[in-house]
């Protein structure tokens, strides 16, 4: 588990399981990959997470860099 913006705990290893079991919303998907692009992770996991990430960046889903709030 890590945190995120919010200073709240954000457990991606059991949201990537959620993810690949089928069970989040769009929703929670687009906060997933968000998350996964801001701290680089979704280029180091497995291939399909770095193109997944990239269709959502392209498709203006997600941002490549958070901006501030």
């Amino acid at each position: 588990m890590t945190e995120n913006n919010n200073n709240k705990t954000f457990d991606f290893v059991g949201k990537i399981i959620d993810f690949e079991n089928g069970e989040l919303s769009d929703d929670e998907t687009i906060e997933l990959f968000q998350y996964l692009i801001d701290t680089g992770k979704a280029w180091t996991l497995q291939g399909y997470y770095g193109r997944y990430a990239m269709d959502l960046i392209n498709n203006g889903l997600c941002k490549t860099k958070r901006e501030p709030k």
